[in-house]
């Protein structure tokens, strides 16, 4: 019957051969999981991404708000740094003596 085809022995191994190998290669190995496993990492990973991404943006808003915090401090460093402050204790000293002489001329 398969000589009638034209097929001889080594046709028919050569064949073989192959429909083995085709065998083996359609089968999935068992390192690889499947399309389910698959899946449920894939969400896994998805939702661990989200929250990385909410984590460092929630980081990024604190750095923004220290960094302005930051400014408004340097701002006001600057600001103190120009003001002479003996002549800001001069000044209440003399409001001291107002004071002090407010106070005698009216007796109390």
């Amino acid at each position: 019957m398969l000589r009638d085809r034209g097929l001889n022995i080594r046709d028919i191994l050569a064949l073989s051969t192959a429909l083995l190998s085709a065998r083996q290669s359609s089968v999935r190995p068992a390192n690889v999981p499947s399309e389910s496993q698959h899946a449920q990492t894939v969400k896994g990973l998805d939702v661990q991404s989200a929250s990385l991404v909410k984590a460092i943006e929630e980081g990024e808003a604190m750095l923004n708000q220290k960094e302005a915090e930051y400014a408004e401090l340097k701002a006001e460093l600057k600001e103190l740094e120009g003001k002479d402050a003996a002549e800001a204790v001069e000044l209440d000293g003399d409001a001291y003596v107002s004071l002090l002489l407010k106070t005698f001329v009216m007796g109390f």
